[in-house]
């Protein structure tokens, strides 16, 4: 039934409306909550997890700003969590305190041995000095004492 202005009215219509809206709302949330992660930035994965007391000690050359969350991980909160999203990147963390961790490379990852194995060895180093004069060289001006001078200096003897 409906009323002058087009409305629905009765109990069973109001209910299966209502009913209808909260189960599109959860399925909305659900899908929401699910893609919390992917596409983020690692680095601000990790800057948000020190609300949670746990502290990442990391480079910008091992998590750069531009290493995002390839896709979505099974763990929500902690250090769990930062061990699977570090894991698809060939990272993985290492315990420096009970609630400090550092940011290292996995050496079991083949991606890790790889990124090591591009590293170029330094062959050769080279040491010059410096090619400034620290002292000028009209620096002339020379003080000799005798011994008996220095004996009757209390201070130098």
């Amino acid at each position: 039934m409906t009323s002058a202005d087009g409305r629905f009215q009765g109990r069973r219509a109001g209910r299966y409306s209502r009913g209808g809206l909260l189960s599109a709302l959860l399925t909305v949330c659900c899908v929401v909550h699910a893609a919390q992660y992917a596409g983020r930035s690692v680095a601000d994965l990790l800057a948000g997890l020190q609300a949670q007391g746990i502290s990442f000690i990391y480079s910008t050359e091992t998590v750069p700003a531009d290493l995002r969350v390839l896709r979505e991980p099974q763990a929500q909160q902690g250090v769990a969590l930062a061990r699977e999203v570090l894991a698809q990147h060939g990272l993985t963390l290492v315990a420096v305190t009970p609630s400090m961790y550092s940011v290292v490379r996995d050496a079991s990852t083949p991606s890790a041995t790889a990124a090591a194995a591009k590293t170029p060895l330094v062959e050769e180093i080279v040491v010059q000095t410096s090619r400034y004069t620290l002292l000028a060289d009209d620096v002339d001006s020379h003080a000799f004492l005798t011994q008996e001078q220095v004996k009757s200096m209390p201070r130098l003897a």
